[in-house]
């Protein structure tokens, strides 16, 4: 049965892209984040800008969709890795296909078959969008070898959301020069024990 593709928010070159970046360099720093996942034998990661990580508007997306990418050399080839984008951009995409149904909507991202995004039920506030996360991550599409997340405006700058307990692990992000080290310490010792997975200085 032919659907209707209906165009909705940014393109994925606008949400996923990184204009002007050294593209081997980034390879190269998160097939190192990716070795560090695959060796914590973690399924469900998030990724959490601490408080002044992300310039204004700028977005974490770039990052988690190219660690997710990175991930699938390391993983068996019949495994794909899932991308879940910060809340506010559901069901946003190239394309919303309207013969999706279920708690959230699965597409192939950036042209690569095995790369998915998962992209839940859109919501009007970030304490329904972590259940609609939890709904989603708790019953993924079959195949997946790990779900990288963007926890991203789940709660107010610099703060621990509440979505960071729905992932078996944290990464944090930080900025040189405008990321408290006092911050990332409450940080390190709000999450539970073997939570905090380590910290990426962004520029």
């Amino acid at each position: 049965m032919p659907s209707t593709a209906l165009a909705l928010g940014p393109t994925d070159e606008d949400r996923y892209g990184w204009p002007g970046v050294d593209a081997g360099r980034v390879e190269g720093i998160c097939a190192s984040i990716a070795r560090r996942l695959i060796r914590a034998r973690v399924r469900r990661v998030g990724f959490l800008p601490a408080g002044g990580a992300l310039a204004r508007g700028v977005s974490a997306a770039p990052l988690v969709a190219a660690v997710g990418a990175a991930v699938l050399p390391f993983v068996a080839a019949d495994l794909g890795v899932a991308v879940v984008d910060s809340w506010p951009t559901w069901p946003w995409g190239s394309a919303m296909e309207t013969t999706d149904s279920g708690v959230y909507r699965v597409r192939p991202l950036l042209g690569m078959p095995r790369l998915l995004e998962i992209a839940p039920v859109p919501c009007g506030d970030a304490e329904a969008a972590t259940a609609a996360l939890g709904a989603a991550l708790e019953h993924p599409p079959g195949s997946l070898a790990m779900t990288v997340v963007n926890l991203d405006g789940y709660g107010r700058a610099g703060s621990l959301p509440a979505a960071a307990d729905l992932v078996d692990g944290v990464v944090v992000l930080a900025r040189r020069k405008h990321t408290s080290g006092a911050w990332l310490g409450r940080l390190a010792h709000g999450l539970r024990a073997g939570h905090y997975l380590g910290t990426v200085l962004l520029g």
